[in-house]
């Protein structure tokens, strides 16, 4: 075998790994992408805008989360550029399948006597077509992939800066006071429980004697008077 196929075909194999693996760790910013956007729901619902506090620290924290969204859309980006070249896909190259390479040995072996030199030929020109295509999907994938982890560590730092004025807002800003109306359920209380002691007039029925079948299973409910 040609040292140049059984090259090529080891680093055609690191190469898939090497896919899968860049594959595998876009899960772990894009979970840190979905924490952070509920991060902001959570700051910006909960910020006491037009406290009558001091404008400064309004206008600080407006300008933190903007600035912080605006590099957390870069990642985003790039996290969907490294993911699927945002929305195209990577197209990757592999060789054939295992039957139609049998073939094509065959073929090759009624064609010439030199087959097996014709079928490492073939096979060193496939797996390098797909290697440098591959390889260039993977360097995009982790160049992408790099800038979206630049994007997050920048993304994190005015988030957490922004924590200041928040934290400031929320313990120094007047509450709404708080409405709490009485109700008064007295005279109902009254009403039910003279009701509830007002005696019967008439004595209750008498209950009637329970039946029981003998062989039966079920006993009766019905009743009666012997």
């Amino acid at each position: 075998m040609d040292n140049r196929l059984q090259f090529f075909t080891e680093w055609y194999h690191k190469e898939n790994e090497r896919q899968q693996s860049l594959n595998e760790s876009i899960s772990i910013p894009t979970g840190i992408v979905s924490a952070i956007s509920v991060a902001y729901y959570f700051l910006i619902s909960e910020f006491r805008f037009e406290s009558k506090i001091d404008n400064f620290i309004e206008y600080l924290f407006i300008g933190l989360i903007f600035t912080s969204i605006i590099t957390w859309s870069y990642t985003v980006y790039n996290l969907f550029r490294a993911y699927n070249d945002l929305f195209k896909g990577f197209t990757y190259k592999a060789i054939n399948f295992p039957t139609v390479l049998n073939t094509y040995y065959d073929q090759l072996k009624d064609y010439s006597d030199d087959y097996n030199k014709l079928y490492e030929e073939y096979l060193l020109k496939v797996i390098s077509e797909s290697l440098e295509q591959n390889i260039i999907n993977n360097d995009s994938k982790s160049g992408y992939l790099h800038l979206s982890k630049r994007y997050l560590l920048i993304t994190l730092v005015p988030l957490l800066i922004s924590l200041g004025p928040f934290v400031y807002n929320f313990f120094n800003t007047e509450k709404e006071p708080y409405n709490i109306s009485i109700v008064n359920h007295q005279p109902n209380k009254i009403k039910i429980m003279a009701k509830q002691t007002t005696k019967p007039t008439t004595p209750p029925a008498q209950p009637g004697i329970r039946l029981v079948k003998e062989g039966s299973q079920k006993p009766s409910p019905k009743g009666g008077n012997k």
